[in-house]
């Protein structure tokens, strides 16, 4: 732990923030993309899940099983992916819905 403040001072800052403070209750949620998704088609750049659900997209398991880590704005949601968001759990949640989990 150290260690990891010494060679990484704002990642421990963060890691730190995110366990201990009580007001902010961050996730990491796996979420499929199902048929009634409003998101299929769409690239993460024009669903505005980052701007209106405040949610970090680390990743996008695609149907054939390629992961894409840190997915490009043009980067499109499809039928049969994994979308791997961080953010609050409320937050992540409407995102599912909008999925159409």
């Amino acid at each position: 732990r150290m260690a990891q403040a010494i060679l990484r001072p704002a990642v421990a800052d963060f890691i730190e923030f995110a366990v201990h403070d009580h007001t902010i209750e961050l996730q990491l949620e796996e979420i499929a993309v199902r048929k009634a998704s409003k998101f299929m088609g769409v690239s993460l750049k024009d669903s505005r899940i980052r701007q209106d659900l405040d949610l970090i997209i680390v990743a996008i398991k695609k149907a054939t099983g390629e992961m894409k880590f840190n997915p490009s704005p043009e980067s499109k949601i499809e039928l049969g992916d994994t979308v791997i968001a961080l953010g609050e759990k409320k937050n992540l949640s409407d995102l599912a819905k909008s999925m159409g989990a």
